[in-house]
């Protein structure tokens, strides 16, 4: 049971690798291991760089980044 879960995981992990690859407009990968503060400025960043007006709603907490 183990062993199907495991090639399941790869496999969806493959999936989300290659749809960043064709699209990576629409899909960025962000690793899970860094730190959650990490993950969101990562997250925040990239909403700002696609959506400019969101600088705007920028917290203390969250430093955006400028393109």
């Amino acid at each position: 049971m183990k062993e199907e879960f495991d090639e399941f995981h790869e496999r969806v992990i493959r999936a989300y690798r290659e749809l960043a690859e064709n699209e990576p407009r629409r899909v960025i990968l962000i690793d899970g291991r860094i730190s959650p503060d990490t993950i969101e400025n990562q997250i925040w960043n990239t909403f700002a760089q696609r959506f400019p007006d969101l600088r705007k709603h920028q917290t203390p907490k969250t430093k955006l980044q400028t393109p």
